[in-house]
């Protein structure tokens, strides 16, 4: 079979295409369709996304690591709150019998004292009949989320301990 060449070579055509092409609909290779301002519509979004995100995960923390470290304050304040009492009890005996009670003289001093020196700024011990109560404040400032609703709280806690024979 001889070679033709290209510009002598038969067109071939198929049964479907007996006239000429008719126009294609469509993008056209190297054309882009118009966007329609799309794409300066959404310049940006991700990063508004992304700085939204982190901005609550700050807050999310803040208030985690600040809400903690709240919560140690309070148990810190009712264990001062208890040794204190206990620190009190300890200047308080009972007759044998169990009707009366003897206070030493430094009892409710020596539990302010305890307080006072565990880091209490308010501190108050009550003693009345066999029951001694034991008051302590102790004052928090947000370390993570300063100024917000955290701000410069006081934990208090109460104690009470009964003296028994």
């Amino acid at each position: 079979m001889p070679r033709h060449p290209a510009s002598t070579r038969p067109q071939r055509q198929l049964p479907d295409q007996a006239g000429p092409r008719p126009p294609r609909r469509g993008p056209t290779p190297g054309r882009r369709r118009p966007t329609a301002g799309r794409a300066e519509h959404q310049a940006g979004g991700s990063t508004l996304f992304a700085v939204i995100l982190m901005v609550s995960l700050l807050v999310i923390v803040g208030l985690v690591v600040d809400g903690g470290a709240m919560l140690t304050a309070h148990q810190k304040a009712d264990s001062i709150a208890r040794q204190a009492a206990r620190t009190a009890g300890q200047h308080v005996t009972v007759d044998p019998a169990g009707h009366r009670l003897t206070i030493e003289p430094g009892a409710v001093a020596a539990g302010r004292a305890y307080a006072r020196d565990h880091g209490c700024e308010q501190t108050d011990v009550r003693i009345s009949g066999h029951t001694i109560t034991a008051t302590c404040a102790l004052r928090y400032d947000p370390v993570f989320l300063p100024g917000t609703y955290l701000a410069t709280r006081t934990a208090y806690s109460d104690a009470q301990t009964v003296v028994e024979p």
